[in-house]
């Protein structure tokens, strides 16, 4: 493991410590969206260039219907969720 990775790995578990202390002195309901907005820039970021490189349409209509069924599914749970 090179130093870079080591230190990239000890921040991101140092940033999960400081996180879960945070969020249990204060309040981080506001943040969620921002951390759920980063996740889906991230995933889509991933993804889009993956979509475009299929030459054929079917293979980029199943990954279109895919990622509409994932937004369906994250609408459902977020009103199943309030209930």
């Amino acid at each position: 493991m090179s130093a870079v990775s080591l230190v990239g790995s000890l921040a991101f578990l140092l940033g999960g410590v400081i996180a879960y202390v945070a969020g249990q002195r204060l309040d981080v309901t506001g943040l969620v969206p921002f951390a759920a907005g980063n996740f889906i820039y991230v995933g889509a970021s991933d993804l889009i260039p993956e979509v475009k490189g299929h030459a054929k349409l079917s293979v980029s209509a199943i990954h279109f219907v895919a990622f509409v069924l994932g937004v369906v599914l994250l609408l459902a749970v977020k009103h199943l969720g309030h209930e």
